[in-house]
């Protein structure tokens, strides 16, 4: 019967150390991931911070020059400023939301 027990507890002691192994894993991968999400959250804040700028620095050249450029021309440039600044807040959005999985 002791050989029994001696082969049970060295089994629990086999598991215990195979489950802190996958905790320590699984602890890295987890910071892995936070340090990504993190990292695109900021890139996406970026982005918009950017893009936000660029259409206010048209919005004010367009009404500070209303008398010598032609307001079909700041409406093209701005059509196209938000255009590019939606796609590209889509595309750094949707990447963080694939990129983990």
């Amino acid at each position: 019967m002791p050989t029994a027990q001696g082969s049970l507890t060295l089994l629990i002691m086999i598991q215990e150390q195979s489950v802190a192994g996958a905790d320590r894993g699984l602890d890295m991968e987890n910071r892995a991931l936070i340090i990504t999400l993190v990292m695109q959250r900021w890139l996406a804040l970026r982005l918009d911070l950017f893009g936000n700028v660029v259409i206010l620095g048209i919005c004010l050249f367009g009404a500070g020059m209303r008398n010598s450029v032609n307001p079909a021309k700041v409406g093209v440039v701005l059509t196209y400023s938000l255009a590019g600044s939606l796609l590209s807040i889509c595309l750094s959005r949707t990447s963080l939301i694939n990129e983990p999985w």
